[in-house]
């Protein structure tokens, strides 16, 4: 039997199953941004671990982000680089924070919007949440979205331009 007061009997009573064409754009560009960002921060902890692309591409295939992120962190500890350490753990709270509409976007069912949140998507991301027999439900506004692709851009930016100095694709096997 059918809980009324269920959230997901709530917001499929004002689901609207067509997703705006912008808001499909912006879900594209985010996960295309955080794809660079991704590949951007795997070639930064390359370099500041001194490894060749190829190298760094063996080493750091595949890792999470965050783990990368630490990593870099953890040699700035052990070269009693401070400042440094301060930066990645910074970079990596802050890339925690900015990568929940990224994976919403890139691992749930984007199910719509709500007639009364037009600018909020709906997503159903198959978790338990609760107790047995509930699923989660998460809406993710817009504006989330915007601020999480203009943060990548600005990361990435930031990382390349650090690449440049350090001549990483000058670097060769």
């Amino acid at each position: 039997m059918k809980d009324p007061n269920d959230p997901i009997n709530e917001i499929a009573k004002d689901l609207d199953r067509l997703i705006p064409a912008s808001d499909r754009l912006l879900m594209l560009d985010l996960v295309m941004v955080w794809a660079r960002v991704d590949t951007s921060i795997g070639q930064m902890a390359s370099t500041l671990f001194g490894m060749t692309p190829s190298i760094g591409a063996i080493v750091f295939n595949r890792m999470r982000v965050q783990d990368r992120l630490k990593r870099c962190r953890d040699l700035c500890l052990q070269i009693e680089h401070a400042e440094g350490a301060a930066h990645f753990k910074k970079l990596r709270t802050d890339y925690e924070r900015h990568s929940k509409p990224r994976n919403l976007i890139a691992h749930a069912c984007c199910i719509g919007i709500t007639r009364l949140s037009p600018r909020s998507l709906v997503f159903l991301p198959f978790e338990a949440e609760g107790g047995f027999g509930n699923l989660a439900i998460e809406q993710l506004p817009m504006p989330m979205v915007q601020d999480a692709i203009e943060w990548g851009e600005r990361i990435d930016a930031d990382v390349i331009a650090y690449l440049n100095e350090n001549e990483f694709w000058e670097k060769h096997d």
